[in-house]
């Protein structure tokens, strides 16, 4: 147990540990402040962290009970630093810290910092701190467990679940590398999402995912359960662009009519373009009937996707999805970049006339900057798609996904088969000579 150590505001230390009992101020004169053990903020209290300072954590973690007011400035950042061999995060909120209050401008609050973790930059339990402005590298960069904290402007490398039994977290205008995992009543809004080629963007399970620029994942956007929006979103240069359904999932409904545990996803008003699949449509069985899933697939411009715009797979039921702008006003091209009956009849068939004529305006521009793709932390963790509640640890993950190496339509090495063309000339031309000698003769 951690024994009470008093801190005063007048008071300077550069080795910190225990519980802060009284509001308490680091100051940049007295910085850096380093943990040797794991620091409270008692509830009640007020720990104020000047711009300018940094705070060596170490092996050890910030937990706050009370109120966090770390405010630096664009010029005059403060500065987190945690080792290896960390625990499961840097800077924890329970619920019995105090929730940020925009009006009074009162509240925990972590803005124009930079905390750079092995493990979880910012665990929150239940309440709603502000977390704005701020870089956070972790392989977990921020976990949150019920509550309605808003996480905007950030840069943030590494992954980000939101597990909300009860709130709605909303991420909006952060530039995300790395995916997050958005439960029932995230709002994902306005942020550009990139990643490496070898994992799922968003874990879309009963979100609002609208605004977003998302590029560069195994699949963009995934959801396989639970009534979710995707909304004026740009889809560019994934693998698979929007993939509804997902094998091992549980589909044995009980309940009737639908309710919030029922599977229902609406699709509109988004880009989807130059994946190799739009969107796909898969593992779903003959049990997901109407009552417990409706897909909304509407007012999208899904248009020079590689391989198929719309793909259904492994799914005897049909899917309509008119009034959709395919690039063409031509039906026969249409079909032909979408796959279902015709290609194979153990699947259903997707109705796509009547068709926009024209692309949709509200969709979103494809002639936007898109951010330059790199490497994710490493330890780096994929969340999983298991339900949890609890903070108890870092959040269940799963192991990376292997990377679809995209289609050689010649089937072949570009130099084997220039190797195996010369060689075909060379035979022609011998076979050639052969027959004027034989002329000549």
């Amino acid at each position: 147990m951690i024994g009470p150590v008093r801190f005063g505001t007048a008071q300077a230390f550069s080795e910190i540990n225990g519980i802060i009992n009284a509001d308490t101020t680091w100051t940049k004169t007295n910085s850096p402040y380093t943990l040797t053990g794991p620091v409270a903020v008692n509830t009640g209290v007020t720990l104020t962290i000047e711009p300018g300072v940094t705070v060596n954590l170490g092996a050890f973690y910030m937990q706050v009970n009370g109120t966090l007011v770390a405010k630096g400035t664009s010029t005059d950042k403060i500065y987190f630093n945690s080792a290896n061999g960390s625990p499961n995060w840097a800077i924890a909120f329970n619920s019995n810290s105090a929730n940020w209050n925009e009006q009074t401008g009162s509240g925990s609050i972590i803005q124009n910092t930079v905390i750079a973790t092995p493990s979880t930059g910012i665990s929150i339990d239940g309440v709603t701190p502000k977390i704005d402005s701020n870089s956070i590298t972790g392989s977990y960069a921020i976990g949150i467990y019920n509550g309605s904290p808003v996480i905007s402007n950030n840069v943030i490398t590494g992954n980000i679940g939101a597990f909300p039994a009860s709130g709605s977290p909303t991420l909006i205008g952060n530039n995300i590398k790395g995916n997050i995992y958005a439960g029932p009543g995230s709002i994902i809004s306005k942020n550009t999402i990139s990643g490496s080629g070898n994992e799922i963007g968003i874990y879309c399970l009963g979100a609002t995912i609208s605004d977003n620029n998302i590029i560069g994942f195994q699949e963009a956007i995934s959801t396989s359960s639970y009534i979710s929006t995707i909304e004026r979103n740009l889809i560019i240069n994934n693998e698979i662009g929007i993939q509804v359904g997902a094998p091992n999932v549980d589909y044995t409904f009980s309940q009737m009519p639908p309710t919030q545990y029922d599977f229902q996803v609406t699709i509109q008003n988004n880009l989807i373009t130059n994946n190799s699949e739009g969107i796909s449509v898969t593992d779903l069985p003959l049990n997901v009937q109407i009552a417990h899933f409706k897909a909304t697939i509407v007012n999208n411009n899904i248009l020079n996707n590689f391989n198929y715009n719309f793909y259904l797979a492994a799914t005897p039921i049909s899917i309509t999805a008119a009034n959709n702008w395919w690039g063409t006003t031509d039906q026969q091209t249409i079909s032909q970049t979408i796959h279902d009956y015709k290609n194979d009849f153990n699947v259903g068939n997707v109705t796509f006339v009547p068709f926009l004529t024209s692309p949709n305006s509200q969709a979103p521009s494809s002639n936007i900057i898109l951010p330059t793709q790199s490497a994710l932390p490493s330890p780096y963790y994929s969340p999983s798609p298991s339900y949890s509640t609890s903070p108890s640890g870092n959040p269940t993950t799963s192991p990376q996904q292997s990377v679809a190496q995209p289609t050689n339509p010649f089937g072949a090495n570009w130099v084997e088969i220039l190797v195996i063309g010369l060689l075909v000339v060379i035979a022609v031309l011998l076979g050639a000579i052969v027959l004027l000698l034989r002329k000549r003769k």
